[in-house]
């Protein structure tokens, strides 16, 4: 049996998405920080940010969980 040699990088897509994750920590900061001069557009682009930074959060959640359940099933059919 041989092993596939493609490979996912979770160690660099996490850190990418915790590196998003700091921008956006350090938006909403910044816009409290300076409430009274901040336009509308910029609440729906930290807004429409957020969001996908959500999307992203799942959808590695989700390729986390498939992967887990691949392997289970894996284990199980190994053992017979």
């Amino acid at each position: 049996m041989t092993v596939p040699s493609d490979k996912i990088g979770f160690y660099l897509m996490i850190n990418k998405y915790t590196d998003a994750q700091g921008k956006v920590a350090r938006l909403v900061a910044s816009l409290a920080k300076n409430m009274s001069s901040v336009s509308p557009g910029s609440f729906l682009m930290l807004q429409f940010m957020m969001g996908n930074l959500t999307q992203i959060g799942d959808s590695i959640s989700n390729v986390i969980s498939s992967l887990n359940g691949i392997a289970k099933n894996s284990i199980s059919n190994m053992r017979g």
